[in-house]
């Protein structure tokens, strides 16, 4: 996606990111609670369901964080509206053209 974003989308996207970021850890850190203290398995098997986690979700870490330069901009929103970081409130902060441009990769199910 090779799409532009105003001045004023980079710079709210900017003042959202570490917002985002400690979003997305902190559902990892949750992810990473609840598979290493499920009594059913093994520690060791915790251990490896613990280290598969973390090798996936480093990969969606850099798929919504890496490039962050205003020509990726929109590489980045859309990642990080597959990832479903925005909240509705956050997304409002963006232009019609970007919202309709994540609801044609993304279709909001309204029903």
């Amino acid at each position: 996606m090779s799409r532009s974003v105003s001045e004023s989308e980079w710079k709210t996207l900017q003042k959202l990111k570490p917002t985002l970021l400690d979003r997305l850890c902190q559902r990892i850190l949750d992810e990473i609670e609840v598979a290493s203290t499920r009594p059913e398995t093994s520690p060791h098997q915790r251990y490896l369901d613990v280290y598969e986690l973390m090798e996936r979700r480093d990969h969606d870490v850099g798929y919504g964080f890496t490039n962050w330069t205003r020509a990726q901009a929109m590489d980045r929103i859309l990642a990080m509206q597959k990832l479903e970081l925005f909240t509705e409130e956050e997304l409002q902060l963006f232009s019609a053209k970007t919202r309709e441009t994540l609801d044609e990769f993304y279709p909001h199910d309204d029903e």
